[in-house]
C-alpha cells in the first residue's frame, strides 16, 4: 500500500520540473506547454472511459469519474495563463511538493500531513524567490483543501495562486 502511494506521489514530485520550465522557458511558453498537455490528457481520459485504454495507476474512485492528473492540467491551465510567475511557483510549490509530502506522511502519522504540506510548499516557495508572508499564508490555506471531498488536485493550485496574488498586492 504504501509503495502505491510513493509511485503516485513521483507523479507529483515530477511535477516540480513545472518551476525551472517557468524560469527557463517563460510563463508564455509553459502555458502552451500545459494547455496542450492538458488537451492531450483530455483525449486519454475519453478513450479510458470508453475503455479503449487502461491506465493502472489511478486510485478506484478516479475509475468512475476524470483522474486527478485531467483535474491537475485545467488548474494549471488556468493558473500559468492568469497568475504571476510568483504565484504560479507558489501553486506548483503546494500542488506537487506540499500535496505530494502530505500524502506520504498521511500514511505514516497522519496529524503530520498538514504541517508537512505546509513546511514543504513554504520552503519551496521561498527557494524560488517569492515574497515569503504570502508563501506562507497561500500555503496554509491551501492545505485546508488537501484530501477534501472536492478534487483537490484542482482546488489546490488555483486556492494557492489567488492567495498568493492577493496578499502579494497587499503588499504585506
Amino acid at each position: 500500500m504504501m509503495y502505491d502511494e510513493l509511485k503516485r506521489k513521483a507523479i507529483h514530485f515530477i511535477g516540480l520540473f513545472y518551476i525551472p520550465g517557468i524560469l527557463i522557458l517563460g510563463k508564455n511558453s509553459v502555458s502552451i506547454i500545459v494547455f496542450v498537455l492538458t488537451a492531450i490528457a483530455f483525449i486519454l481520459e475519453i478513450l479510458r472511459i470508453k475503455g479503449k485504454i487502461e491506465l493502472r495507476f489511478l486510485r478506484n474512485h478516479e475509475r468512475k469519474t476524470f483522474a486527478s492528473y485531467l483535474y491537475t492540467g485545467i488548474a494549471f491551465s488556468a493558473v500559468t495563463f492568469l497568475a504571476s510567475e510568483e504565484a504560479c511557483i507558489v501553486a506548483a510549490s503546494c500542488a506537487f511538493g506540499g500535496d505530494g509530502i502530505s500524502g506520504i506522511v498521511k500514511r505514516i502519522r497522519k496529524e503530520l500531513a498538514i504541517p508537512s504540506f505546509i513546511l514543504v510548499s513554504f520552503v519551496l516557495s521561498i527557494l524560488f524567490d517569492t515574497q515569503p508572508i504570502p508563501s506562507f499564508f497561500s500555503a496554509l490555506i491551501a492545505s485546508l483543501a488537501d484530501g477534501r471531498k472536492f478534487e483537490d488536485n484542482f482546488t489546490i493550485p488555483l486556492i494557492a495562486s489567488i492567495t498568493y496574488t492577493f496578499l502579494a498586492n497587499l503588499n504585506i
